[in-house]
Protein backbone atom coordinates (compact mmCIF):
# COMPACT_ATOMS: atom_id res chain seq x y z
CA UNK A 1 0.00 0.00 0.00
CA UNK A 2 2.81 2.37 0.59
CA UNK A 3 4.09 2.51 -2.55
CA UNK A 4 0.24 2.99 -4.13
CA UNK A 5 -0.29 6.44 -2.32
CA UNK A 6 1.79 8.56 -4.77
CA UNK A 7 0.94 6.85 -7.53
CA UNK A 8 -3.14 7.21 -6.56
CA UNK A 9 -2.58 10.77 -6.10
CA UNK A 10 -0.92 11.19 -9.95
CA UNK A 11 -3.53 8.73 -11.39
CA UNK A 12 -6.31 11.15 -9.44
CA UNK A 13 -5.20 14.35 -11.13
CA UNK A 14 -4.62 12.85 -14.87
CA UNK A 15 -7.42 11.09 -15.13
CA UNK A 16 -9.45 14.35 -13.64
CA UNK A 17 -7.06 16.86 -15.90
CA UNK A 18 -8.31 14.84 -19.07
CA UNK A 19 -4.59 13.79 -19.65
CA UNK A 20 -5.06 10.22 -20.42
CA UNK A 21 -8.87 9.76 -21.35
CA UNK A 22 -11.23 11.37 -23.13
CA UNK A 23 -13.84 13.96 -22.08
CA UNK A 24 -16.60 11.53 -22.00
CA UNK A 25 -15.08 8.13 -21.91
CA UNK A 26 -14.84 8.42 -18.05
CA UNK A 27 -18.67 7.78 -17.22
CA UNK A 28 -19.68 8.07 -12.96
CA UNK A 29 -19.98 4.49 -11.66
CA UNK A 30 -23.69 3.28 -10.82
CA UNK A 31 -24.82 5.21 -7.44
CA UNK A 32 -22.01 8.45 -7.94
CA UNK A 33 -23.77 11.80 -8.31
CA UNK A 34 -23.65 13.19 -12.13
CA UNK A 35 -22.77 16.56 -12.54
CA UNK A 36 -25.97 18.87 -13.02
CA UNK A 37 -23.40 20.62 -15.61
CA UNK A 38 -23.56 19.34 -19.13
CA UNK A 39 -20.99 19.59 -22.14
CA UNK A 40 -20.43 23.01 -23.10
CA UNK A 41 -21.76 24.60 -20.08
CA UNK A 42 -19.92 27.52 -19.06
CA UNK A 43 -17.50 26.91 -16.80
CA UNK A 44 -18.96 27.89 -12.63
CA UNK A 45 -18.48 31.24 -12.52
CA UNK A 46 -16.90 33.14 -9.53
CA UNK A 47 -18.85 34.30 -6.44
CA UNK A 48 -18.38 38.34 -6.23
CA UNK A 49 -16.68 37.94 -3.24
CA UNK A 50 -14.21 35.57 -4.58
CA UNK A 51 -14.25 32.85 -2.25
CA UNK A 52 -15.10 29.70 -2.63
CA UNK A 53 -18.34 27.55 -4.85
CA UNK A 54 -21.64 28.53 -2.98
CA UNK A 55 -22.68 26.14 0.13
CA UNK A 56 -24.59 23.17 -2.46
CA UNK A 57 -20.82 23.06 -3.52
CA UNK A 58 -19.37 22.18 -0.71
CA UNK A 59 -18.58 18.44 0.59
CA UNK A 60 -20.79 17.11 3.23
CA UNK A 61 -20.68 13.70 3.05
CA UNK A 62 -20.46 10.99 5.19
CA UNK A 63 -17.18 8.77 4.96
CA UNK A 64 -17.61 5.93 2.81
CA UNK A 65 -19.55 8.09 0.56
CA UNK A 66 -16.53 9.41 -1.74
CA UNK A 67 -16.44 12.58 0.25
CA UNK A 68 -14.05 12.78 3.60
CA UNK A 69 -15.45 14.42 6.44
CA UNK A 70 -14.83 17.46 7.71
CA UNK A 71 -16.20 17.79 11.32
CA UNK A 72 -14.32 18.61 14.12
CA UNK A 73 -12.96 15.94 16.54
CA UNK A 74 -13.29 13.29 13.93
CA UNK A 75 -9.56 13.52 12.74
CA UNK A 76 -9.69 16.62 10.98
CA UNK A 77 -8.21 19.95 12.38
CA UNK A 78 -9.88 21.74 15.24
CA UNK A 79 -12.47 24.56 14.02
CA UNK A 80 -14.63 23.55 10.48
CA UNK A 81 -11.72 23.17 8.03
CA UNK A 82 -11.94 25.98 5.39
CA UNK A 83 -12.91 28.30 8.16
CA UNK A 84 -9.38 29.31 7.19
CA UNK A 85 -8.93 29.04 3.50
CA UNK A 86 -12.05 30.80 2.52
CA UNK A 87 -12.12 34.38 2.75
CA UNK A 88 -14.81 35.60 4.81
CA UNK A 89 -15.11 39.16 4.19
CA UNK A 90 -16.89 40.42 0.89
CA UNK A 91 -15.29 41.28 -2.19
CA UNK A 92 -16.53 43.77 -4.83
CA UNK A 93 -17.69 43.45 -8.47
CA UNK A 94 -15.41 44.11 -11.13
CA UNK A 95 -16.99 46.42 -12.45
CA UNK A 96 -16.50 48.62 -9.08
CA UNK A 97 -12.87 47.71 -9.05
CA UNK A 98 -9.92 50.38 -8.42
CA UNK A 99 -7.44 51.10 -11.06
CA UNK A 100 -4.32 49.43 -10.57
CA UNK A 101 -2.37 51.95 -9.26
CA UNK A 102 -4.17 51.90 -6.18
CA UNK A 103 -2.53 48.60 -4.92
CA UNK A 104 0.44 49.25 -2.44
CA UNK A 105 3.13 47.11 -4.59
CA UNK A 106 2.71 44.62 -7.35
CA UNK A 107 3.01 40.63 -6.49
CA UNK A 108 6.43 39.08 -8.18
CA UNK A 109 6.02 38.30 -11.69
CA UNK A 110 3.00 40.88 -12.32
CA UNK A 111 3.27 44.17 -13.82
CA UNK A 112 0.41 47.41 -14.09
CA UNK A 113 -0.37 45.31 -17.19
CA UNK A 114 -0.37 41.79 -17.12
CA UNK A 115 1.70 38.71 -15.60
CA UNK A 116 4.75 38.22 -17.14
CA UNK A 117 5.70 34.95 -14.72
CA UNK A 118 3.38 32.19 -13.15
CA UNK A 119 6.59 30.68 -11.91
CA UNK A 120 7.47 33.73 -9.39
CA UNK A 121 3.69 34.41 -8.87
CA UNK A 122 3.55 30.92 -7.19
CA UNK A 123 7.19 30.79 -5.86
CA UNK A 124 6.74 33.97 -3.56
CA UNK A 125 3.53 32.26 -2.09
CA UNK A 126 5.36 28.91 -1.14
CA UNK A 127 7.95 31.42 0.35
CA UNK A 128 5.32 33.17 2.32
CA UNK A 129 3.53 29.89 3.59
CA UNK A 130 6.61 28.64 4.59
CA UNK A 131 6.68 29.55 8.13
CA UNK A 132 3.17 30.53 8.47
CA UNK A 133 0.04 28.06 8.78
CA UNK A 134 -2.27 27.71 5.72
CA UNK A 135 -5.67 26.21 4.40
CA UNK A 136 -5.65 24.91 0.84
CA UNK A 137 -9.32 24.07 -0.75
CA UNK A 138 -9.52 22.90 -4.20
CA UNK A 139 -12.23 21.81 -6.27
CA UNK A 140 -11.25 20.19 -10.02
CA UNK A 141 -14.37 20.22 -11.99
CA UNK A 142 -15.07 18.59 -15.69
CA UNK A 143 -18.51 18.27 -16.69
CA UNK A 144 -18.39 14.60 -17.73
CA UNK A 145 -17.64 13.39 -14.25
CA UNK A 146 -18.13 14.34 -10.73
CA UNK A 147 -15.78 17.03 -8.77
CA UNK A 148 -12.71 16.37 -7.47
CA UNK A 149 -12.13 18.03 -3.86
CA UNK A 150 -8.87 18.61 -1.89
CA UNK A 151 -8.39 20.03 1.42
CA UNK A 152 -4.93 20.78 2.71
CA UNK A 153 -4.10 22.12 6.62
CA UNK A 154 -0.81 22.91 7.52
CA UNK A 155 -0.14 24.20 10.99
CA UNK A 156 4.11 24.12 10.15
CA UNK A 157 4.23 21.83 12.55
CA UNK A 158 1.73 19.20 11.16
CA UNK A 159 -0.43 18.75 7.42
CA UNK A 160 -3.73 16.97 7.43
CA UNK A 161 -5.18 16.68 3.67
CA UNK A 162 -8.68 15.08 2.45
CA UNK A 163 -8.91 13.54 -0.99
CA UNK A 164 -12.36 12.74 -2.75
CA UNK A 165 -11.76 11.34 -6.19
CA UNK A 166 -15.16 9.80 -6.61
CA UNK A 167 -14.87 8.60 -10.48
CA UNK A 168 -12.75 6.26 -9.23
CA UNK A 169 -13.96 5.32 -6.10
CA UNK A 170 -11.01 6.94 -3.74
CA UNK A 171 -11.61 8.71 -0.32
CA UNK A 172 -8.30 9.14 1.52
CA UNK A 173 -7.07 11.15 4.56
CA UNK A 174 -3.51 11.95 4.65
CA UNK A 175 -1.51 13.02 8.02
CA UNK A 176 1.84 14.05 8.40
CA UNK A 177 3.44 15.16 11.77
CA UNK A 178 6.67 15.06 12.90
CA UNK A 179 7.46 11.96 13.72
CA UNK A 180 4.33 9.96 12.22
CA UNK A 181 2.68 9.85 9.49
CA UNK A 182 -0.40 7.74 8.53
CA UNK A 183 -2.73 7.79 5.12
CA UNK A 184 -6.13 6.18 5.46
CA UNK A 185 -8.55 5.31 2.95
CA UNK A 186 -12.18 5.95 4.33
CA UNK A 187 -13.79 3.64 1.99
CA UNK A 188 -12.04 0.21 2.89
CA UNK A 189 -10.66 1.17 6.34
CA UNK A 190 -6.79 0.50 5.17
CA UNK A 191 -4.36 2.67 7.30
CA UNK A 192 -0.36 2.87 6.33
CA UNK A 193 1.63 4.44 9.40
CA UNK A 194 4.96 5.07 9.41
CA UNK A 195 7.01 6.68 12.52
CA UNK A 196 10.32 7.74 11.30
CA UNK A 197 12.45 7.85 8.36
CA UNK A 198 9.99 5.68 6.20
CA UNK A 199 8.39 5.26 2.24
CA UNK A 200 4.74 6.01 4.14
CA UNK A 201 6.12 9.44 4.68
CA UNK A 202 7.93 10.14 1.37
CA UNK A 203 5.04 8.77 -0.62
CA UNK A 204 2.59 10.47 1.70
CA UNK A 205 4.72 13.95 1.86
CA UNK A 206 4.76 13.36 -2.30
CA UNK A 207 1.55 13.13 -2.94
CA UNK A 208 0.45 16.46 -0.55
CA UNK A 209 3.09 18.55 -2.95
CA UNK A 210 1.67 17.39 -6.23
CA UNK A 211 -1.98 18.16 -5.07
CA UNK A 212 -0.68 21.73 -4.41
CA UNK A 213 1.32 22.16 -7.44
CA UNK A 214 -1.45 21.17 -9.53
CA UNK A 215 -2.97 24.71 -9.87
CA UNK A 216 0.32 26.37 -11.09
CA UNK A 217 0.27 24.28 -14.27
CA UNK A 218 -3.94 25.53 -15.33
CA UNK A 219 -3.09 28.80 -14.56
CA UNK A 220 0.19 28.91 -16.31
CA UNK A 221 -1.77 27.57 -19.31
CA UNK A 222 -3.49 31.41 -19.70
CA UNK A 223 -2.42 34.39 -20.16
CA UNK A 224 -3.67 37.01 -17.40
CA UNK A 225 -4.13 41.07 -17.52
CA UNK A 226 -4.69 43.31 -14.55
CA UNK A 227 -8.00 44.39 -13.89
CA UNK A 228 -8.45 46.75 -10.89
CA UNK A 229 -8.05 46.53 -7.13
CA UNK A 230 -10.32 45.98 -4.12
CA UNK A 231 -9.90 45.87 -0.62
CA UNK A 232 -11.68 43.21 1.83
CA UNK A 233 -13.67 43.49 4.94
CA UNK A 234 -10.45 42.96 6.87
CA UNK A 235 -8.45 45.60 4.63
CA UNK A 236 -6.43 43.31 2.66
CA UNK A 237 -5.80 44.42 -0.59
CA UNK A 238 -6.49 42.65 -3.61
CA UNK A 239 -5.25 42.58 -7.16
CA UNK A 240 -7.63 40.63 -9.80
CA UNK A 241 -6.53 39.66 -12.60
CA UNK A 242 -8.46 38.46 -15.73
CA UNK A 243 -7.50 35.49 -18.39
CA UNK A 244 -6.77 37.51 -21.44
CA UNK A 245 -6.60 33.80 -23.62
CA UNK A 246 -4.80 31.06 -23.48
CA UNK A 247 -1.12 30.58 -23.25
CA UNK A 248 -0.08 28.89 -26.59
CA UNK A 249 3.59 28.78 -25.31
CA UNK A 250 2.61 26.78 -22.20
CA UNK A 251 4.71 24.04 -21.00
CA UNK A 252 2.71 20.65 -19.57
CA UNK A 253 4.36 18.18 -16.82
CA UNK A 254 3.00 15.73 -15.12
CA UNK A 255 2.73 17.45 -11.58
CA UNK A 256 1.67 20.57 -13.26
CA UNK A 257 -0.49 19.53 -16.01
CA UNK A 258 -2.12 22.09 -18.40
CA UNK A 259 -5.57 23.05 -18.74
CA UNK A 260 -6.21 21.50 -22.45
CA UNK A 261 -4.75 18.23 -22.63
CA UNK A 262 -2.86 16.31 -25.64
CA UNK A 263 -5.87 15.14 -27.90
CA UNK A 264 -7.78 18.10 -26.86
CA UNK A 265 -8.87 21.12 -28.88
CA UNK A 266 -9.31 24.25 -27.14
CA UNK A 267 -12.16 26.31 -27.84
CA UNK A 268 -12.54 29.00 -25.11
CA UNK A 269 -11.37 29.75 -21.77
CA UNK A 270 -11.88 32.27 -18.88
CA UNK A 271 -10.49 32.61 -15.51
CA UNK A 272 -10.18 34.88 -12.56
CA UNK A 273 -7.65 34.99 -9.89
CA UNK A 274 -7.56 37.66 -6.89
CA UNK A 275 -3.67 37.89 -5.36
CA UNK A 276 -2.56 40.42 -2.19
CA UNK A 277 0.26 43.00 -2.89
CA UNK A 278 2.72 40.00 -1.24
CA UNK A 279 2.08 37.86 -3.50
CA UNK A 280 -0.24 35.13 -2.30
CA UNK A 281 -2.71 34.11 -4.36
CA UNK A 282 -5.95 34.20 -2.06
CA UNK A 283 -8.53 32.86 -4.85
CA UNK A 284 -8.31 31.29 -8.15
CA UNK A 285 -10.77 30.10 -10.94
CA UNK A 286 -9.62 28.86 -14.28
CA UNK A 287 -11.66 27.14 -16.78
CA UNK A 288 -11.25 26.13 -20.34
CA UNK A 289 -14.15 24.32 -22.89
CA UNK A 290 -12.58 22.08 -25.19
CA UNK A 291 -13.36 19.06 -28.01
CA UNK A 292 -12.63 15.62 -27.82
CA UNK A 293 -13.87 13.06 -30.53
CA UNK A 294 -16.82 15.85 -31.25
CA UNK A 295 -17.79 15.59 -27.54
CA UNK A 296 -17.60 19.47 -26.40
CA UNK A 297 -17.22 19.67 -22.08
CA UNK A 298 -15.82 22.62 -19.55
CA UNK A 299 -13.14 21.67 -17.06
CA UNK A 300 -11.61 23.95 -14.61
CA UNK A 301 -10.52 24.44 -11.43
CA UNK A 302 -11.14 26.52 -8.46
CA UNK A 303 -9.20 27.21 -5.31
CA UNK A 304 -8.77 29.25 -2.26
CA UNK A 305 -5.61 29.91 0.15
CA UNK A 306 -5.55 31.68 3.10
CA UNK A 307 -4.41 30.91 7.06
CA UNK A 308 -5.03 28.26 9.30
CA UNK A 309 -7.58 29.37 11.27
CA UNK A 310 -6.75 27.04 14.99
CA UNK A 311 -4.00 26.41 16.99
CA UNK A 312 -2.34 23.06 15.90
CA UNK A 313 -3.83 20.55 14.04
CA UNK A 314 -4.34 17.45 16.13
CA UNK A 315 -3.48 13.53 15.39
CA UNK A 316 -6.99 12.20 13.90
CA UNK A 317 -8.76 9.56 15.64
CA UNK A 318 -7.99 6.56 13.55
CA UNK A 319 -4.25 7.82 13.50
CA UNK A 320 -4.61 7.26 17.25
CA UNK A 321 -6.01 3.42 17.24
CA UNK A 322 -2.61 2.60 15.81
CA UNK A 323 -0.25 0.38 17.37
CA UNK A 324 2.94 2.00 17.33
CA UNK A 325 6.59 -0.50 16.35
CA UNK A 326 9.93 0.61 17.81
CA UNK A 327 13.52 0.35 15.99
CA UNK A 328 16.73 0.23 17.20
CA UNK A 329 20.04 -0.80 16.23
CA UNK A 330 22.99 -2.35 17.99
CA UNK A 331 26.00 -4.46 17.90
CA UNK A 332 27.80 -1.95 16.37
CA UNK A 333 24.93 -1.38 14.13
CA UNK A 334 24.95 -5.01 12.88
CA UNK A 335 21.59 -6.40 14.69
CA UNK A 336 18.02 -4.37 14.15
CA UNK A 337 15.72 -4.61 17.36
CA UNK A 338 12.19 -4.37 16.03
CA UNK A 339 9.72 -4.50 18.89
CA UNK A 340 6.02 -5.41 17.54
CA UNK A 341 3.74 -3.91 18.42
CA UNK A 342 0.06 -5.55 16.57
CA UNK A 343 -2.88 -6.02 18.19
CA UNK A 344 -3.14 -9.52 17.42
CA UNK A 345 0.07 -12.43 17.16
CA UNK A 346 1.77 -12.22 13.77
CA UNK A 347 1.71 -15.53 12.72
CA UNK A 348 4.51 -17.72 11.86
CA UNK A 349 5.18 -17.60 7.86
CA UNK A 350 4.93 -13.85 7.76
CA UNK A 351 6.97 -11.05 6.00
CA UNK A 352 9.05 -8.64 8.11
CA UNK A 353 10.06 -6.25 5.14
CA UNK A 354 13.16 -4.69 5.68
CA UNK A 355 14.01 -1.33 3.46
CA UNK A 356 15.18 2.26 3.09
CA UNK A 357 13.35 5.82 3.03
CA UNK A 358 12.02 7.10 0.17
CA UNK A 359 10.45 4.97 -2.76
CA UNK A 360 13.31 2.66 -3.27
CA UNK A 361 11.17 -1.01 -3.03
CA UNK A 362 13.67 -2.07 -5.42
CA UNK A 363 15.68 -2.40 -2.56
CA UNK A 364 13.53 -4.31 -0.07
CA UNK A 365 14.17 -7.89 0.74
CA UNK A 366 11.56 -9.74 2.76
CA UNK A 367 12.81 -11.42 5.74
CA UNK A 368 10.22 -14.95 6.32
CA UNK A 369 9.61 -15.70 10.27
CA UNK A 370 9.83 -19.43 11.34
CA UNK A 371 7.48 -18.91 14.26
CA UNK A 372 5.12 -16.30 15.41
CA UNK A 373 5.28 -12.94 17.13
CA UNK A 374 3.24 -12.00 19.87
CA UNK A 375 2.84 -8.20 20.89
CA UNK A 376 5.52 -6.27 22.40
CA UNK A 377 7.74 -9.12 21.52
CA UNK A 378 11.04 -7.77 19.78
CA UNK A 379 12.04 -9.65 16.59
CA UNK A 380 16.13 -9.33 15.76
CA UNK A 381 17.13 -9.08 12.35
CA UNK A 382 20.99 -9.27 11.07
CA UNK A 383 22.35 -9.74 7.54
CA UNK A 384 25.55 -11.55 6.25
CA UNK A 385 27.42 -11.23 2.88
CA UNK A 386 26.75 -7.65 0.39
CA UNK A 387 25.52 -7.00 -3.15
CA UNK A 388 23.61 -9.64 -4.59
CA UNK A 389 25.13 -12.79 -2.24
CA UNK A 390 23.45 -10.47 0.98
CA UNK A 391 21.15 -12.57 3.20
CA UNK A 392 18.73 -12.01 6.33
CA UNK A 393 18.40 -13.99 8.66
CA UNK A 394 15.54 -13.18 11.89
CA UNK A 395 16.10 -14.36 16.23
CA UNK A 396 12.07 -14.06 18.12
CA UNK A 397 12.44 -13.57 22.00
CA UNK A 398 15.87 -14.38 21.84
CA UNK A 399 18.72 -11.99 20.98
CA UNK A 400 20.94 -13.97 18.57
CA UNK A 401 24.83 -14.09 18.41
CA UNK A 402 25.85 -12.77 15.44
CA UNK A 403 28.20 -14.71 13.06
CA UNK A 404 31.62 -13.06 12.78
CA UNK A 405 30.62 -11.85 8.56
CA UNK A 406 27.40 -10.09 9.98
CA UNK A 407 27.69 -6.83 8.15
CA UNK A 408 26.34 -3.35 9.61
CA UNK A 409 23.43 -1.38 8.69
CA UNK A 410 23.63 2.29 7.69
CA UNK A 411 21.80 5.50 6.17
CA UNK A 412 17.75 4.88 6.58
CA UNK A 413 16.54 1.93 7.83
CA UNK A 414 12.87 0.55 7.92
CA UNK A 415 10.71 -2.49 8.71
CA UNK A 416 7.43 -2.79 7.30
CA UNK A 417 4.79 -5.23 8.70
CA UNK A 418 1.49 -5.62 7.46
CA UNK A 419 -1.61 -6.76 10.03
CA UNK A 420 -4.75 -6.64 8.77
CA UNK A 421 -5.98 -3.49 7.99
CA UNK A 422 -2.81 -1.73 8.88
CA UNK A 423 0.60 -1.37 6.82
CA UNK A 424 2.92 -0.79 10.24
CA UNK A 425 6.42 1.11 9.02
CA UNK A 426 9.11 1.97 11.58
CA UNK A 427 12.37 3.58 10.43
CA UNK A 428 15.57 4.67 12.08
CA UNK A 429 18.75 6.92 10.62
CA UNK A 430 21.90 4.42 11.18
CA UNK A 431 25.20 6.32 11.44
CA UNK A 432 26.39 10.20 9.92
Amino acid sequence: MRHRLAVAAVVALVVLAGCSVGGGSSTPTEGESTPTETPGDAAPTPTERGSTPNDSETPTATPGSGTPTVTPGAGTPTGTPGSGATPTDGGTPSGDLQPVSAMESLPAGVTAEKVTNVSALFDVESGAFADSGFEYDMRLYNTTRPDVRFHIANDTEATFLNASVPAMDLSEQYYLGPTEVGVHNTSTGAVAYGKGPTPVRTSAGFAAVIFALFPQGYVGSLEWETEGVYTTDSGEQRLVLESAGRNETASEGIFAPSLVAEGEQFRSASGRIEVTASGVVRYGNVSATVERGGETYTKGLEFTIGPYGAESIPKPDWLEAVPEPTLSVESSDRLLAYEYAGDRPFPAGSNLTVGSGGFGSAASTNVTLSESVSPGETVYVYRTGSGADVSYAASVGQRPTLPDDATAFSGEVTITVRVGDYDLAVGTQVGA
